[in-house]
């Protein structure tokens, strides 16, 4: 093990794929199991394929979305780490971490970190979004979402998550995704 990382900690999956086309456009749908699931343990993944129309979901009122900027990022990571906090058994990142690994990575533009703000400008979600090669499309992936956990069910999570695929695709990205995985 390296940093935390090793072979030991790696897990798999045994599933099946189906890709339709339809009027509204081709869906893909995938299901796997995993067959040595602990207790607690859940994920899924959402794949949009190549093709898919991405549909702007609007925000409730008095809502803005926008791209963070530098002056954001504590509120940002604050909102992120509370939010995966309430179900995560992990220490806080430190801020630090969160700085690493967006604006000081390598390849990162100001769009890929984007904010839900209310009308009196405090950040109540957020979105980090990553773009790699997956062979040779590039990809979209959002890394993390998070919504206060007081400002959800009003669809703020929807509009960051389409707002992220529009910008991955504008962006050059072919494919889009994102993952979760509750362990």
């Amino acid at each position: 093990d390296t940093d935390g990382f090793g072979l030991s900690k790696l897990s798999y999956g045994v599933g099946i794929g189906l890709r339709l086309v339809l009027p509204i456009g081709p869906i893909r749908l995938d299901g796997a199991v995993n067959p040595d699931r602990q207790p607690g343990e859940e994920s899924w993944v959402l794949h949009l394929p190549p093709g898919v129309e991405i549909i702007d979901r609007p925000l409730p009122p008095g809502y803005l979305l926008r791209e963070v900027e530098p002056t954001d990022d504590e509120a940002v990571w604050t909102v992120l780490e509370d939010a995966f906090l309430e179900w995560s058994v992990r220490e806080r990142e430190p801020f630090e971490d969160f700085l690493a690994e967006t604006r000081q990575r390598p390849g990162f533009e100001s769009w890929n970190l984007r904010l839900v703000a209310n009308e009196v400008g405090t950040v109540v979600a957020a979105v980090v979004l990553q773009m790699s090669q997956a062979g040779d499309e590039p990809e979209g992936f959002v890394d993390r979402v998070a919504v206060r956990r007081h400002q959800r069910g009003q669809g703020i999570a929807q509009a960051l998550l389409a707002d992220a695929f529009r910008l991955a695709r504008e962006h050059g990205a072919v494919k889009c995704g994102l993952s979760t995985d509750s362990r």
